[in-house]
């Protein structure tokens, strides 16, 4: 048996003994130890208190939980836990951005607009995560409490947004928007719902008019120096084109697009171009391309953290692999998607999910066996999803019988 060097038996003596140790002390001199340790932390020059700011939120937290000072390290906590979750969320560690701002919101019970304001940066991290219809509560918090008027907006565009793609009526929501955006005379929540009407006519089956309205965005986009909207805007366009059929300008938007988030905090935007390629791909029928693509997008979705981005790259790694031909591997990634499904609750990542998983068991002779799980999947379904959406996939549950 390997016996440990000098320097790991140290290593493991001194945690031990420090450990020990720490646990000896009463609470209330840890608390002040606690308060000491961040106080002398936030006098350092040259700290990065943004980087540190979850762990220094943990000083703050055991020392007022332990009784120091507890009103000043409250508000310490508060402080650092927005400033530690705001570098979390934009260097993609969405697992610890959720949780410092889950307890962040937890804490401003007494104050509903500063709560709505963590509500909203907790519903982009829900949305980083694929967990759309969680983030629907957050949206309705900012709605009801937000005194910025632009942040109630936003957050009529994504509840509309996320109510359509569920079946929901949203027109109300709609309206109530776009008045906002008149009244506040803003061009970003124009420019959303001018997005938002584009991709109902996209989701409604007319792809050439919601291209066509893109570009129109884009402009507008453009003439306002809204960069950030530019760049949806061509990933958007790009979406619309390979629906139509039109994969020339599909490609021609992705390049544009590309060029335009080559910075690192916009690799959750590059990761959404690199799956729109593997998308246009498909359409093209050059699986090896797409294959390709979509595997890249995969990997993007691991190292940023987006697990609904990593989820749909999957579902076309087995549209792809399905192509090729390559059955078993099309199915075990599929399976790979399903507790992913059960975690975010997506309805368009469970429908998108069927589609790919009933053209598979097709392909593969074994339609009989997809028939069950799309009965069971189908009543899953019901009300949550849009009504041509269901009505697609009765119609491949109808091809599987008849296979």
């Amino acid at each position: 048996m390997d016996l440990p060097s000098a320097e790991n038996a140290y290593l493991f003596r001194h945690a031990v003994v420090r450990d020990a140790a720490y646990g000896l002390q009463p609470p209330s001199e840890r608390a002040v130890l606690h308060g000491l340790a961040l106080d002398i932390l936030e006098s350092v020059s040259g700290l990065n208190r943004a980087a540190l700011g979850l762990e220094l939120a943990r000083h703050a937290r055991m020392a007022h939980e332990g009784g120091h000072e507890v009103e000043r390290f409250i508000m310490a906590e508060r402080r650092l836990l927005r400033t530690g979750g705001d570098y979390a969320r934009f260097n993609y560690d969405y697992r610890g951005a959720l949780e410092a701002f889950e307890r962040l919101h937890g804490m401003l019970k007494d104050d509903p607009p500063e709560r709505a304001i963590v509500a909203d940066m907790l519903a982009d991290v829900l949305q980083r995560l694929g967990r759309y219809a969680d983030s629907l509560t957050c949206f309705e918090e900012v709605r009801a409490h937000a005194e910025n008027k632009e942040m109630v907006g936003r957050a009529l565009v994504h509840l509309a947004w996320v109510g359509l793609e569920m079946g929901r009526d949203v027109d109300a929501l709609i309206e109530e928007g776009e008045a906002l955006a008149e009244s506040t005379d803003s061009h970003r929540l124009r420019i959303a719902f001018m997005m938002l009407r584009a991709h109902r006519k996209s989701f409604a089956g007319d792809h050439k008019g919601a291209a066509a309205e893109m570009g129109t965005v884009i402009d507008y986009a453009r003439r306002t120096n809204d960069l950030v909207q530019v760049l949806v805007g061509h990933g958007n366009a790009a979406r619309y084109f390979t629906e139509a059929g039109d994969l020339e300008a599909a490609n021609a938007h992705l390049d544009a697009a590309e060029a335009m988030c080559q910075q690192p905090t916009l690799k959750h935007h590059l990761a959404n171009l690199v799956r729109a390629r593997a998308q246009t791909a498909i359409h093209a029928g050059d699986y090896e391309s797409a294959l390709r693509y979509a595997r890249e997008a995969a990997g993007m979705g691991v190292t940023t953290g987006g697990r609904g981005l990593y989820a749909d790259s999957l579902c076309e790694v087995a549209v792809a692999l399905t192509g090729l031909g390559e059955y078993p591997e099309a199915f075990d990634t599929l399976q790979e998607v399903r507790p992913i499904i059960a975690e975010t609750g997506d309805v368009p990542l469970a429908t998108a999910w069927l589609r790919a998983y009933a053209a598979l068991m097709r392909a593969w002779d074994k339609g009989s066996q997809a028939v069950p799980v799309l009965e069971e999947s189908l009543l899953e379904l019901e009300g949550r999803a849009p009504a041509q959406t269901l009505k697609a996939l009765r119609e491949e549950l109808a091809e599987l019988r008849g296979s």
